[in-house]
């Protein structure tokens, strides 16, 4: 099944090289719509895939009265490569389309910075806020009067055992959120309705990629609220928030668990 899903990302993959070359001659705001519309259907056909297919049931819960015509940030626990395809599936069209925030470095990744450039990702530095918020200003402006989503996994990483006793977490299914992304996000200029927090339950502990393209994972949980967090909050109370969210994800997770 990992080849219906190959088809289908090559087949938007081909018809997105021929809009990027187009964006590179001339940008217009009807062909960032039309890459818009590229992603979204590229996410519903493989969710689409996992649904029927698959047979992977997933099960949305929680706060879901979002408007599209909205600006949102949305966090998630990361436990695999599936979570990426899993939390776009379930936010495809009743959000903007995610914008991920990746390292600078990414653009030399072939294919990977193409894409980034494509669809207006920031590319940020490392430690360098000023710099950061000129770039995401930079890049929203690409998108005209679009709404925008922007989308962080906190934690920097996926989730291991063996990660969370290096960082010695103070959660069991959880590593330590970072507030760097949030914090860049939170000072520039633009307007946010929402954070939208996302909480991925598997049900098993450890899952790979693999285990959802093979058809090993038979349902998924996602729990969605809504957050609110002022602008101007300083950086020590954000970070003192952001370990109180997850604590109540950690214990949502274990509720699910234990």
């Amino acid at each position: 099944m990992a080849l219906l899903i190959f088809i289908n990302m090559f087949f938007w993959t081909t018809l997105l090289i021929f809009l990027a070359a187009a964006k590179a001659v001339h940008k217009s705001e009807t062909l960032e719509r039309v890459l818009d519309r590229v992603y979204q259907l590229a996410v519903a056909i493989n969710t689409e895939i996992f649904k029927k297919v698959l047979k992977v049931y997933i099960i949305v819960q929680g706060d879901t009265r979002l408007e599209y015509s909205k600006n949102y940030l949305v966090i998630s626990n990361h436990v695999s490569w599936s979570d990426t395809f899993i939390t776009q599936g379930v936010m495809n069209q009743i959000i903007p389309p995610f914008r991920f925030l990746s390292k600078k470095e990414v653009k030399y990744i072939p294919f990977v910075g193409f894409i980034s450039w494509a669809y207006n990702f920031p590319l940020l530095s490392r430690n360098k806020l000023e710099k950061d918020k000129k770039k995401i200003i930079e890049n929203t402006k690409n998108l005209g009067n679009r709404p925008i989503s922007f989308f962080i996994y906190p934690e920097g990483t996926r989730f291991t055992k063996i990660k969370k006793k290096q960082q010695e977490s103070p959660f069991k299914y959880l590593l330590k959120p970072k507030i760097g992304a949030l914090t860049t996000l939170l000072k520039t200029d633009i307007e946010y309705e929402n954070i939208v927090d996302i909480t991925l339950l598997y049900p098993k502990t450890k899952i790979s990629f693999w285990d959802l393209l093979s058809g090993n994972i038979s349902h998924v949980y996602v729990y969605i609220r809504k957050l609110t967090i002022k602008k101007e909050t300083p950086p020590h109370q954000i970070k003192s928030w952001m370990y109180q969210k997850w604590k109540e994800k950690d214990n949502l997770i274990r509720s699910f668990r234990d």
